[in-house]
């Protein structure tokens, strides 16, 4: 056999280089800037908000005039930063921070748990701001479909909440659950480590769906507030002008908050559609098995394109 320059058979660089080289990681692309994009318009969000709050009638959070009622302020700004700023950053957690950064599915477990805790405590915060504040002025609770919306999602959290900790952090409660549901075979259930594992498979992508429509009712609740706190917002320098800092700040708002919103719902749906089975992780048999499936589902297709052809020439 003719030899190259380098003492290597020239035929065997031609096999080389035509043997197709394995397929590499799949990559985000584009998509992978969301995050930052994401983040710079959290960012730009929080120093709006500040301008905004000062920009009121009642700035800051004085409280309010008659009897002192705890001030309305402190319910826009918990809210925003529970489903503007903590829970993007929770939902984007493991695409960019595992994925892109190399995180451990531990650390990242961890920082989504801590930053969902985060916007949950400022859920709960907002909430007892905007009741003591509507029982200080006289205003019936739960009236607008603001109100209403919040609470529909204040309810998803709450249960994204419960099933998260309880079947993604303590396992002993996932044979309860098994026991309850009957999910999972009695093979796999015979196994603690496998049951809790078959589990939270199960369950992951219903996890993921009611998170990322509790994320979506949030800020388009937060949307909506603001679009109704406008309706109550008067321009200091005549009442019936619409273009004062107050009144307009809150365009500015709901435009940043959808674009975050649009932001971290991308990041996730990128990162299930280049989520492949890796062939090269599978064991032998795994990649027998796999083989012989597609062999049969050709073989039947086969089948049935022949049994199509004969009911064609009979009639």
């Amino acid at each position: 056999r003719h030899r190259g320059l380098l003492g290597r058979p020239v035929g065997s660089q031609h096999a080389s280089a035509m043997s197709p080289s394995p397929p590499g990681p799949p990559t985000a692309g584009g998509w992978s800037r969301l995050p930052g994009i994401q983040r710079g318009a959290a960012c730009v969000f929080l120093v709006v908000m500040l301008f905004w709050l000062d920009s009121l009638p009642t700035p800051w959070f004085e409280r309010e005039a008659p009897g002192g009622v705890v001030s309305f302020n402190y319910h826009p700004l918990c809210m925003t930063l529970a489903f503007v700023v903590m829970m993007p950053e929770a939902l984007v957690v493991y695409a960019d921070g595992e994925d892109s950064r190399g995180w451990t599915h531990l650390n990242a477990k961890r920082v989504h748990t801590l930053l969902h805790g985060l916007s949950t405590l400022f859920l709960v915060m907002g909430l007892m701001a905007i009741f003591a504040n509507h029982s200080g002025h006289g205003v019936p609770p739960m009236y607008s479909a603001h109100s209403w919306m919040g609470l529909v999602t204040t309810v998803l959290v709450s249960l994204q909440a419960l099933v998260g900790v309880v079947i993604y952090f303590f396992s002993p409660a996932v044979g309860l659950i098994q026991g309850l549901t009957g999910v999972g075979s009695p093979a796999i259930t015979n196994d603690p480590a496998r049951s809790v594992s078959e589990l939270r498979k199960l369950t992951t992508p219903y996890h993921r769906f009611f998170g990322c429509a509790a994320f979506t009712l949030g800020i388009t609740t937060v949307c909506s507030g603001f679009v109704e706190k406008q309706a109550f917002i008067k321009c200091q320098i005549d009442p019936m002008y619409k273009y004062c800092t107050a009144l307009q700040l809150p365009n500015v708002l709901v435009v940043l908050a959808a674009t975050i919103g649009a932001c971290a719902i991308g990041t996730i749906y990128a990162r299930a559609s280049r989520q492949q089975p890796d062939r090269a992780q599978w064991s032998e048999e795994e990649q027998r098995e796999d083989a012989r499936t597609e062999l049969m589902s050709a073989s039947r297709q086969r089948r049935s394109q022949r049994t199509e052809e004969v009911d064609d020439l009979e009639y």
